[in-house]
């Protein structure tokens, strides 16, 4: 009985991230957060188990579509910004990087960025990079040195300290605290 309700799940959750992207948001999110569904899907032992993580998928992609909504009154350079950060999660935004995507003077960009933004375009890639690492950690198989690497970082120590500076918890505990491990 449990595999028939895993079933159903699994064949609702292609819909929702449609329904997400029809809405505006952006593609590679929107997967993201239906492969962590899946996932959390397939490791379910019960019935309640199974069905939570399509509570928790329809509030992530009506975050994404808020979030998209949201950005259609920023203005160009702050989405062009926003669009290079999230296409390259794992990269440092050189000014060479700038310059050749954006067609544009880093220095210029940077200060118009944080002129429009109130932050620098080094944060920016910081917090979507800490956000990429909230949703990688919900897959328990995965190390915290893992995910840190993934997304970036090449000090560990560096991952917790910006992770537990944005989120105010350290990856371990956020861990533990999502997904109920002791």
């Amino acid at each position: 009985q449990l595999y028939d309700h895993k079933t159903e799940a699994l064949l609702v959750i292609p819909r929702i991230i449609d329904a997400a992207i029809k809405g505006g948001a952006n593609v590679g999110d929107a997967y993201r957060v239906r492969h962590l569904a899946v996932l959390k899907v397939l490791e379910a032992t019960d019935m309640m188990n199974t069905f939570m993580p399509l509570k928790d998928l329809i509030y992530d992609c009506c975050g994404l579509v808020v979030q998209a909504k949201c950005d259609i009154g920023k203005p160009l350079l702050v989405r062009k910004i926003d669009t290079l950060i999230q296409d390259n999660p794992g990269a440092h935004l050189s000014s060479e990087m700038i310059n050749r995507e954006l067609g544009m003077n880093a220095r210029y960009v940077r200060s118009r960025y944080r002129k429009l933004t109130g932050k620098t375009v080094d944060r920016a890639v910081t917090e979507h990079r800490i956000l990429s690492a909230r949703i990688l950690l919900l897959n328990k198989t995965r190390s915290i040195a893992d995910v840190a690497a993934e997304i970036g970082y090449q000090s560990l120590s560096h991952f917790y300290r910006d992770f537990t500076e944005i989120s105010g918890i350290s990856p371990g505990k956020y861990r533990e605290k999502l997904l109920g491990n002791k």
